[in-house]
Parts: C-alpha cells; structure tokens; sequence
C-alpha cells in the first residue's frame, strides 16, 4: 500500500460494524473481498510514523442518513436507496458523496473540538 503523493494531513474513518455488516447477504461477500479490517490495519499501520491525524467516526454516527445540506436525518433510509432526496431541503442527495462530505466535517469538528479543549 502506498499513501497518496502529497501525503493527507488527516484521514477520517468510520468504525464500522463489520460482524453484524457481514450478516447481510446482499453486502457480506463485498466486505469480505474488500477486506475492510484489514485495510483498515494496514493504513494505521503505515501512518503510524507519519503526521498524519487519523479521526475515526463513531460506528453509530449516522454518516448516510445526515443531508449535508441541511442536516436532515433521514432515518428510514434503505440500504438499497443509493439516491435520496431530502425530505426537510429538497436536496438530491448521492448516498456515497454525501457520506464523505459527512465524515469530511465529522473530522473537521472533532479536530476543532479537540483544539479547543487542549
């Protein structure tokens, strides 16, 4: 595995259930051959010398179901809903860009938080 070129001053994760992921047939076979945790090992591994802060969202942090516009929750969001729109803002909401834009600020407001109380 080889960091990207320039290296990332941060790197947000989501701690993920992976057991209970794995009881879901329709995803199980996906994680296993992506091989989430160890992937997951591999990066800190890496970073662990490095600069790099890792921030790592609460595995009930609700990435998916936030519009980042508004932030709606969305609660009744299906696993199969890969496109969404928000009911509060009438947004058009990518279900995977709008996670990223989540954790994005999820890190954002943990490292400020963390800032703040040193």
């Amino acid at each position: 595995m080889k960091l990207l070129n320039p290296a990332p001053k941060v790197i947000v994760l989501e701690d993920l259930d992976i057991k209970s992921m794995q009881k879901n047939h329709n995803v199980s076979r996906g994680i296993q051959i992506v091989g989430l945790r160890s992937f997951k090992m591999e990066l800190l591994n890496k970073i662990r010398f490095t600069d790099i802060k890792v921030v790592i969202a609460n595995k009930y942090f609700p990435s998916s179901k936030i519009c980042n516009n508004c932030g709606y929750l969305y609660k009744d969001l299906k696993l199969s809903d890969r496109v969404w729109i928000c009911p509060s803002c009438g947004k058009i909401i990518n279900r995977d860009y709008n996670v990223a834009l989540n954790l994005r600020d999820y890190g954002i407001k943990e490292l400020n938080y963390k800032l703040i109380k040193q």
